[in-house]
């Protein structure tokens, strides 16, 4: 999971509204050449500060600021995919 920082912080102000987080509305681009294999766009972005009720574990999940997740992952579908390492290098 990575968030934008700024002096250690994920927002400015008191957080409580999307736009008070430094990531929010930041392009995503990506770390390597892959292939996106699931986007799921049919949720709407969790209220600041509240836990997601409807899917607590995925989706916008139980996270206390917004972020990107990100995984390797040996293949699509199921079975479930076995997570492989990642390294990152400066």
């Amino acid at each position: 999971m990575f968030t934008f920082l700024k002096d250690g912080r994920a927002y400015s102000g008191d957080g409580s509204k999307y736009e008070d987080y430094y990531c929010y509305g930041q392009p995503v681009l990506t770390a390597a050449d892959g292939t996106v294999v699931l986007v799921n766009n049919t949720f709407a972005d969790n209220v600041p500060g509240h836990v997601e009720e409807i899917m607590p574990t995925g989706n916008s999940g139980t996270s206390s600021a917004a972020h990107v997740e990100y995984r390797l992952q040996n293949a699509s579908g199921l079975p479930l995919p076995e997570m492989v390492p990642a390294q990152f290098i400066d």
